[in-house]
């Protein structure tokens, strides 16, 4: 069985002799060249940076968007709005496709038996089960919740959103029912917020504002605290580690330090790449093909 490694600073120190995303000469130098008070010294392209990525294999697909769960597998989304499911080693599992409600927006995996199919243009949501069979429903029109940008799984399968009109994130049931709610979210943080994404993970969620940063709550509603980090549109949360890809560049910003730095990728990543990490894998969507690294 593959040992998990994370990105950043959380390494044991056995992890931290090997070669993992970072080079040798470590992140505390290339964490200084990113800081603005380094001048005029900009930090060194990471997809030039060598690295011990080894390609593992290469997927010749096309799709829109694509995630990963904790057992590596991939879920991606074609042209046509199939989802399919790959497993670990690339074998296609499963697909699934409705017809009547348009392109799922996202997909969110973190429970893999629980998968989350989000449709904007019809405000509805699919749960769909470890083979892709569909599992459950919430109709967003027909419980009067209109114009969500993002909604996030709940770990106890019910729907995390955000109520721009009452200013409450709230996590509510299939019927409908408010079973979480936080306080007035415009009188705590003085201003309106709107969410692009939202992501429960390890008793923490996270709901992503791209001007405000990214707002941190628990699991009962309450408001703990604003990340300055903005201008994303995803990210994910590995251990004590929050990732992101952001103008054709991947930083790990550590929750518990606070400090934030950048990642050494393989040669060859754009900015309009989509990149996953999980567990000791490296994902790439590109235009025409997934990349998948071990490193």
């Amino acid at each position: 069985m593959m040992k998990e490694r994370y990105l950043g600073n959380n390494f044991s120190e056995k992890q931290k002799n090997k070669n993992t995303l970072a080079v040798r000469c470590g992140f505390a130098i290339l964490y200084f060249l990113f800081l603005p008070t380094a001048g005029a010294q900009e930090t060194p392209s990471l997809g030039d940076a060598p690295t011990n990525y080894q390609l593992l294999f290469e997927l010749n697909i096309h799709a829109t968007q694509f995630t990963s769960d904790k057992f590596q597998n991939i879920y991606y989304v074609s042209p046509t709005n199939e989802v399919v499911k790959l497993q670990y080693d690339g074998t296609e599992q499963f697909r699934f496709i409705n017809k009547t409600l348009g392109a799922p927006a996202y997909i969110d995996a973190t429970n893999p038996f629980n998968l989350l199919l989000f449709y904007p243009d019809y405000q509805n949501v699919l749960t769909l089960d470890r083979t892709m069979n569909l599992a459950g429903q919430f109709n967003l029109f027909e419980l009067g919740i209109f114009g969500l940008d993002a909604v996030a799984m709940a770990g106890d399968g019910n729907l995390w959103l955000y109520d721009a009109v009452n200013f409450h994130l709230k996590k509510i049931g299939k019927e409908g029912q408010t079973i979480v709610q936080s306080a007035d979210l415009s009188l705590e943080l003085n201003k309106a917020i709107r969410p692009n994404f939202m992501l429960e993970k390890d008793q923490l969620v996270y709901v992503n504002d791209f001007k405000a940063g990214i707002l941190v709550f628990d699991v009962f509603g309450k408001y703990l605290k604003t990340l300055p980090i903005n201008g994303l549109d995803r990210f994910q949360v590995v251990g004590n580690e929050l990732l992101f890809f952001h103008q054709g560049r991947m930083f790990s910003f550590h929750l518990l330090t606070l400090l934030q730095n950048p990642v050494l990728l393989p040669q060859g990543i754009t900015p309009n790449d989509q990149l996953r990490v999980e567990k000791d894998r490296l994902y790439v969507l590109k235009k025409d093909k997934l990349q998948v690294y071990r490193y």
